[in-house]
């Protein structure tokens, strides 16, 4: 009579096809981009979606470098800190208001919904603010706050939900029967929590194992995390590297998530899951201890700056000259580099900022002026770098290489004569052209292709170039600066800007790229080395900076990151085809032939108004 009544009042949910088929092509859509990414990361290829034959090359590459497993390890520190605090934190909280009445109680429960419903990247912002108040220099204790502060809120909702349903009797009977309160709670509370506590737990460990966000703004120099890890490679291009990353996380993910449902479990199943949570806490605890142990103590350099710009090699022979090691921050353009260094204790020493920043970072009392007497080794520069438009004086900067953007196009699709700029505005090719997602170089070629200067500040000719640039938007594949060379070697683009450095080491390896100066003209770049004044170790910087400038070190480094230093003996040093090369040694006879960006000042903002338009509508 059940099961006739069950049937009958069986409303025959998730019977129907549609719900059937909708169903399974969601998780189709769930499972297929993990299968592919698991296939791909055994590619022979160092493109992410060429296949080129099976090859377990790319694991052997990602095991053995050695700062994906400092990432990794600081990742698994992070977590599981931000997972133990924010449990406990959690619990209490969840107990205090399930079980108690008192004054404010309403207010902070209302508090714990408000990191869930704001913005991670308002959180992010207002506990940078918050750490620069309280002038801490940010790193890891920095980022553990910052992820317990974001995740023990789930935590404490997810365990509150599970108090709210216990029956209170037993308590009062335990209590009644002589129990204390601290065996009543292990004994008559602990038991039914926990579940929602391994279930918490393993939720607070999972999303700060997968912050980005609340990470990016409160780590400092020296603690990486895996996803800042991605985030660094994907600048310099993408490889399988990052789909075997992605694959050992996947199967760590699928143990963690065996072992907490083992746990939930009766019998056998219950002691194997003990057994492999234990065996990955011990292991989580050893790599801490281990990682503690094994860091080296010495002097280290921070140096913020651009990927591929220092070769290997010569950072490896100054840390075995000096002891000093040196720890590589990357940034995406001058103007983040310029926020991330503008607050607080960055823990930055040296920056790597293109000329017209030193006018705007000077003015803001970010710089330190260098003394040139401990840096003998200016003598080796050319005198016509030394004292440029945006720093008539030379205190504030050194030059450390120049370069300039192209036209950077596939010779077997793009067949006709090339000479003008006006290619990336050619409608044969919508959807397959490329613009650097760089304000200044956007508009800066606009005003060319016009026949205006970026730098004469008229808010006419700019409004020109914005039109200009906008007729072109929809002929774009998208704007991008670090995937440059990995598009146009897909084939996902035929055209594109490029920096002379970056095509050159495309095109060494696939000759039909080639690389020009438009007609129009271009703009050129001078990056340079500059000491922050909040630089914890300027006597590092300062053996850096010497160091890079000794001709041979020079000459190596050219011939690794493919940009001209300003070190004329250095260059003689150079193999001929590299000495003798216009792509890599532009011609120049008179400085002001260069086309160099200066500060805009106020110009600027009327600028990035219209790039934000462009960027947004």
């Amino acid at each position: 009579m059940a099961g006739q009544l069950s049937r009958r009042n069986d409303l025959g949910l998730g019977q129907g096809a549609f719900l059937r088929y909708s169903t399974g092509l969601c998780l189709f859509f769930l499972v297929a981009p993990l299968v592919v990414l698991v296939v791909y990361s055994f590619n022979g290829s160092s493109q992410v979606t060429v296949w080129e034959g099976f090859s377990l090359k790319w694991f052997a590459a990602t095991i053995s470098d050695r700062e994906l497993w400092i990432a990794i390890r600081n990742s698994m520190i992070v977590a599981g800190l931000s997972a133990l605090i924010s449990t406990a934190l959690g619990t209490l909280t969840a107990l205090s208001l399930g079980r108690y009445v008192f004054r404010g109680r309403r207010i902070l429960a209302g508090l714990l919904y408000v990191p869930v419903v704001l913005p991670e990247i308002i959180l992010g912002i207002a506990l940078l603010v918050l750490f620069v108040l309280l002038d801490i220099q940010r790193g890891f204790l920095t980022v553990v706050c910052g992820h317990v502060t974001f995740s023990f809120p789930f935590v404490g909702l997810m365990i509150l939900a599970r108090v709210q349903t216990l029956d209170r009797t037993q308590e009062e009977a335990s209590l009644d029967l002589g129990a204390s309160p601290w065996r009543t709670f292990r004994r008559v509370i602990l038991p039914p929590l926990t579940p929602a506590l391994l279930s918490a737990m393993l939720f607070a460990f999972t999303i700060s194992l997968d912050d980005f966000v609340v990470t990016f703004f409160t780590t400092g120099p020296g603690v990486t995390t895996l996803p800042l890890k991605v985030y660094s490679l994907v600048k310099f291009g993408l490889t399988p590297a990052i789909n075997v990353i992605s694959t050992l996380m996947i199967a760590f993910t699928l143990v963690v998530l065996l072992a907490v449902n083992w746990m939930q479990e009766d019998g056998t199943r219950q002691r194997l899951g003990m057994r492999l949570g234990g065996g990955l806490a011990a292991a989580l605890v050893l790599l801490l201890v281990m990682s503690v142990l094994g860091e080296r103590r010495q002097s280290r350099l921070v140096v913020a700056t651009w990927p591929n710009y220092f070769d290997q090699g010569v950072l490896d022979e100054f840390e075995a000259r000096t002891g000093i090691h040196v720890i590589l921050s990357y940034f995406n353009d001058n103007e983040e580099m310029l926020a991330k260094t503008s607050f607080g204790k960055p823990g930055i020493d040296l920056v790597t900022p293109a000329g017209f920043m030193i006018e705007i970072m000077g003015k803001q009392g970010l710089l330190s002026p260098l003394d040139p007497d401990r840096l003998p080794n200016l003598r080796y520069l050319d005198e016509r770098f030394r004292r440029l438009p945006f720093d008539p004086t030379g205190r504030y900067y050194v030059p450390y290489t120049y370069g300039f953007t192209g036209l950077f196009y596939d010779s077997t699709k793009v067949t006709e004569p090339v000479d003008s700029w006006r290619l990336l505005w050619d409608e044969r090719y919508r959807g397959r052209l490329l613009m650097f997602d760089d304000m200044l170089e956007n508009f800066d070629l606009a005003h060319r292709l016009l026949g205006f200067r970026l730098v004469d500040r008229d808010t006419a000719h700019l409004d020109a170039a914005f039109a200009l640039l906008q007729q072109q938007r929809p002929l774009l594949r998208k704007h991008e600066s670090n995937l440059v060379n990995e598009m146009l070697l897909g084939g996902e683009v035929v055209a594109a800007q490029n920096w002379n450095g970056n095509a050159m080491r495309l095109n060494r390896k696939h000759p039909q790229f080639k690389f020009l100066i438009p007609k129009e003209g271009t703009l050129l770049f001078v990056d340079t080395l500059c000491l922050l004044q909040t630089a914890p170790n300027p006597a590092a910087a300062y053996a850096f900076v010497n160091y890079l400038l000794e001709p041979a070190n020079a000459q190596r480094n050219m011939q690794g990151i493919l940009y001209a230093m300003p070190n004329p003996e250095a260059r003689r040093r150079m193999p001929p085809e590299l000495r003798d090369d216009t792509t890599l040694f532009p011609p120049i006879t008179d400085m002001s032939q260069l086309s160099v960006m200066a500060d805009l000042g106020p110009f600027l903002q009327e600028v990035r108004k219209r790039w934000i338009r462009l960027k947004t509508e």
